[in-house]
């Protein structure tokens, strides 16, 4: 009878340490499950700052070839020169400040990427600069372009 009573107490004793240990596996799932979800947020924001990111880029290449032809005197590319020009500056602004809208977080939220935004956005200053300058010579240029097809 007393092994049967030592069972039991075996059973009593080791109770405690399995509730410890499916708590731990139960609150170890639970950190695992946060992490996965925060990884994904993240890698969702990241993905659409390269998104916003390389969107500039191909916009600067239009803003490029919009500018000579605006220098050139086509009427249409004043216009396309002025839309590009904003959405460039609209997606700096995304970067930089964030936007909650489409959950992109502010580039000073990530410090290893913000020297480089800053070299963009110098950059940008310039260029807006002169296509501004070019915009805003629209009359000039197009005025010009008629004398010269006359």
């Amino acid at each position: 009878m007393s092994a049967a009573a030592g069972g039991i107490q075996q059973r009593e004793s080791s109770t405690p340490i399995i509730t410890i240990l499916v708590a731990l596996f139960i609150g170890a799932l639970v950190v695992f499950a946060a992490n996965f979800v925060q990884q994904v947020v993240r890698s969702t924001q990241d993905q659409r700052a390269t998104a916003l990111a390389a969107d500039i880029q191909v916009k600067s290449q239009q803003l490029a070839k919009y500018a000579a032809e605006a220098a050139d005197g086509r009427i249409e590319a004043f216009d396309e020169l002025r839309q590009t020009q904003s959405l460039i500056a609209t997606n700096l602004e995304q970067l930089s400040s964030g936007d909650p809208t489409t959950d992109v977080p502010p580039i000073s939220a990530n410090p290893e990427v913000e020297p480089a935004l800053t070299q963009v956005v110098s950059t940008w200053t310039e260029i807006a600069a002169a296509s501004s300058n070019i915009l805003a010579k629209e009359d000039i240029v197009l005025e010009m372009t008629d004398i010269q097809s006359q």
